[in-house]
């Protein structure tokens, strides 16, 4: 067992560096001041690890705290509260990984904290990070495998401005991760998910109560799985991309106004479900391939879906409900549509070629 404390304050620190080559390492860093900077690199050979390293940013100015770990089931924490242009970057990586990595931001501005873990075979790191009460900050995790990887990764954005989230995922072989980005009560944030390779990845992007929020989710392999919720927001959007066979994605536009939603799938057996309220909100459904599906439920005022299909043997599902709304089909190919229209003012228009 090896234990190591250090805080630094001082104002231009030239830097510190700590190595540790045994296993169940320990180091705790605290860093201030102004433009300092702290190194810690816990090494363990064979992919032993179970080294734990604690990082803290407190106020102050331009400061970079940097956490390198090699070798299986090590931990990281950092947190950055309060002051600007702070970063913190961890990096975990081992041949057979089991590591853990969480990165906090709160009361800052223009932070960055980036969590990156790597591995071969076998894999399964997680990593969370969160952004509150922050302006102009970023959390983003990336995430490797190989071979049987099963990652974790989860990032929350809380009564923020223009706060950036970002995952990414990659995998080659019988890979499955899980991906969830959270918005509530901010303005102008973004979040992104990449799942590339592998099979049966889920991805999931909520977002409540805020405004001029967007969301990404790229997906390519099969069987994977994408959900998007925006509810009680303003002129928020997500967009949804799934290359592959037997994908599935879920959209929900609830209860808010001048929201958008875009679905797009490539492949064979691939399902899209949408429901949408609220008022003048849009939704796009977009799959070409072959035996797709596609269901949405809309309801609310003044709000619009487009269905559009490419191939055979798809089916297309639309209930219309609500004031003022306007539903639309294409199909190219032998396909099915089924469309029901109630409530008042709306209308429902089918074009099968």
């Amino acid at each position: 067992m090896k234990k190591l404390a250090l805080t630094i304050s001082a104002i231009l620190a030239a830097g510190a560096s700590f190595q540790a080559s045994a296993v169940d390492n320990t180091s705790t860093v605290g860093l201030s001041g102004v433009a300092s900077q702290v190194t810690v690199l816990q090494v363990t050979p064979f992919d032993l690890g179970s080294n734990v390293s604690n990082a803290q940013v407190h106020g102050g100015f331009v400061n970079h705290a940097h956490v390198v770990q090699l070798g299986s089931s090590n931990t990281s924490d950092v947190a950055i509260t309060g002051g600007a242009f702070n970063h913190v970057n961890v990096n975990q990586d081992a041949f057979i990984a089991s590591n853990n990595a969480s990165g906090n931001i709160s009361n800052s501005y223009a932070t960055n904290i980036n969590l990156t873990q790597g591995g071969a075979f076998l894999n399964n790191n997680s990593a969370s990070a969160s952004i509150s009460n922050s302006a102009f900050s970023n959390a983003n995790i990336n995430q490797g495998g190989f071979l049987a990887a099963n990652n974790v990764a989860g990032i929350m954005i809380d009564n923020s401005l223009f706060a950036n989230a970002t995952i990414n995922q990659l995998g080659a072989f019988g890979d499955s991760h899980t991906a969830l980005i959270s918005v509530a009560n901010s303005f102008a944030v973004s979040g992104l998910i990449n799942q590339i390779g592998g099979s049966m990845n889920s991805a999931m992007i909520n977002i409540t109560n805020s405004a001029l929020a967007g969301a990404s989710v790229t997906q390519a392999g099969y069987g994977n799985y994408g959900s998007v919720n925006i509810s009680n927001s303003l002129m928020s959007g997500a967009t949804l991309s799934q290359v592959g066979d037997l994908n599935g994605a879920d959209i929900n536009l609830t209860g808010g106004f001048l929201n958008s939603t875009a679905v797009g799938q490539t492949g064979v057996a691939n399902n899209a479900s949408v429901n949408t309220s609220g008022m003048l909100n849009n939704v796009l459904v977009n799959q070409s391939g072959f035996a797709n599906i596609s269901m949405t439920d809309m309801s609310g005022l003044g709000n619009n879906a487009v269905t559009m299909q490419t191939g055979d043997l798809n089916y297309s599902y639309i209930g219309v409900s609500g004031v003022g709304n306007n539903a639309y089909t294409s199909q190219n190919g032998g396909d099915w549509s089924s469309t029901t229209v109630s409530g008042w003012g709306n209308t429902a228009t089918v074009n099968q070629l």
